[in-house]
């Protein structure tokens, strides 16, 4: 039976993300930061929180493992 799980995190879905892809010999299939789509004026975002993930993936042994931080 395939799996897709979406794990949230707090600033720390970097790290995560590296310990789940080590642990599981998982391949990283896409990884977005929140900077990567500019600044909103009505709501700029500081630069820690443009370093955050807003969206990650990784495979393993036919399952899915997404990933992101909630600023």
């Amino acid at each position: 039976m395939k799996a897709i799980s979406y794990l949230q995190f707090d600033g720390r879905a970097e790290e995560a993300l590296a310990f789940y892809e080590k642990a599981l010999s998982a391949t990283s299939v896409k990884m977005v930061r929140f900077g990567d789509f500019g600044q909103d004026s009505n709501a700029p975002l500081t630069e820690e929180e443009q370093n955050m993930i807003m969206e990650s993936r990784i495979e393993f042994s036919g399952n899915t493992l997404m990933i992101s931080d909630v600023p």
